[in-house]
């Protein structure tokens, strides 16, 4: 385990923040990810399961940046994925 440098503490003057590597989802949000959930939690009412305009969005420049005409499809974490 490495310690987190001062700058990246959490408070200042608290003892350092450990990093942990048990799993992809052991840590907390960061803070840009964060920002976007209470940004999209604020836009109002959206329909649900992949009909809204946030999924449709992500698609489109998931579809740009791989640069091909695809289904994209969400799954909760990689071994989902995998499966």
């Amino acid at each position: 385990m490495t310690a987190f440098p001062p700058s990246q503490r959490l408070l200042p003057g608290a003892p350092p923040a450990m990093q942990h590597f048990a799993s992809d989802n052991y840590a907390g949000i960061c803070p840009e990810a964060l920002a976007a959930l209470i940004a999209a939690n604020r836009s109002g009412h959206e329909p649900a399961y992949g009909d809204d305009s946030w999924t449709n969005q992500v698609c489109d420049r998931l579809r740009e940046l791989f640069q091909t005409d695809c289904e994209v499809f969400f799954v909760f974490n990689g071994t989902a994925a995998n499966s």
